[in-house]
């Protein structure tokens, strides 16, 4: 019998490249196709199941490539070597396996350990991760956030200082885990209003060939915003898709994220951006809050929020 492989997508950020592995671990679970990846976030990451390595000449050469999610079908059983040209979103065939595709994480265990220690060691009055994605997208208004005119948009800044401001007197002493590939400016002046910690000083470097421009780790930083309680994040990133429902509600039921982030979603880019979306990506673990989309504008607190204190939990963490 042959050996059936499906290539995964190897280029993008790590959050588009998990959507991809989702799929790509469907078409493991349904024909049986080992799943090939080379990212080089496996220093510290390893994917149970999947094998390293690269697409080779003759799986390029007559390999089969997958361009729309749409186009899963069972007709991918017969081609011997599936060469993945997109991410994996939901569809009918895949969301099934899209849970125990991220039980299949797990963080190198000297990593893990670190991680444990530097969030017990910065959380004496509760941390609150904060995903604020930069460099590839740029925000289009100064004053307004709209996704009705345009799909990718960074979250204004003074978006997060709004909300960051609003936490800060909800909890006060409460600390931000600041995840980010914002350039030096922007992290110096959050830091000047804000108590901001990071991973940068746990040692663990980022990757050789990473592309997300950050000085910490992507996959130590996943992990790090997937133990807080409450995240503040990107609508649309597949990052914060990730950190906030798919990691915490694969492998921790019983504990609940509060994602925040702001309101006037209109595209159907990954399923974390829609409030009305109740698979089983996010189970019941995700709540979806809209908040102030103009500068100054206030929120007002959600029923739930003064109930979910801004601890963290790291008893979870999957370790290899």
């Amino acid at each position: 019998m042959l050996d059936k492989k499906v290539f995964g997508l190897n280029k993008k950020g790590i959050g588009n490249r998990l959507e991809a592995f989702a799929l790509a671990f469907a078409i493991h679970r349904r024909y049986g196709h080992t799943v090939v990846l080379d990212w080089p976030e496996f220093d510290l990451l390893r994917i149970e199941g999947s094998e390293r390595g690269t697409c080779w000449f003759w799986p390029r050469r007559f390999g089969h490539r997958l361009y729309r999610v749409e186009d899963f079908s069972d007709e991918l059983a017969r081609h011997r070597w599936v060469i993945l040209k997109t991410m994996g979103r939901t569809h009918p065939l895949t969301t099934p396996y899209y849970l125990e595709a991220a039980r299949c994480l797990r963080l190198h265990r000297l990593a893990a350990q670190k991680l444990k220690d530097f969030l017990a060691q910065n959380a004496p009055a509760g941390l609150i991760g904060v995903h604020l994605r930069r460099g590839d997208i740029a925000e289009a208004s100064d004053t307004v956030y709209d996704l009705s005119s345009g799909r990718y948009q960074a979250v204004p800044l003074w978006w997060y200082e709004s909300t960051m401001t609003r936490l800060t007197e909800a909890f006060p002493g409460v600390r931000f885990l600041l995840c980010s590939n914002a350039d030096s400016a922007t992290l110096d002046g959050l830091r000047g209003r804000f108590s901001i910690v990071t991973t940068e000083g746990l040692g663990l470097l980022p990757p050789a060939g990473n592309i997300h421009g950050s000085r910490t780790h992507p996959a130590v930083d996943l992990f790090a915003l997937a133990c807080c309680a409450i995240v503040v994040g990107q609508p649309f990133s597949s990052y914060t898709h990730w950190a906030a429902g798919v990691l915490r509600t694969a492998w921790s039921h019983r504990d609940h994220t509060l994602l925040l982030a702001p309101n006037g979603v209109s595209h159907d880019c990954y399923a974390c951006v829609s409030p009305a979306y109740e698979g089983p990506t996010f189970s019941q673990a995700l709540h979806w809050t809209g908040l102030a989309q103009q500068p100054g504008q206030r929120f007002e607190m959600p029923a739930d929020f003064s109930k979910l204190a801004p601890r963290i939990e790291t008893a979870w963490l999957p370790e290899w």
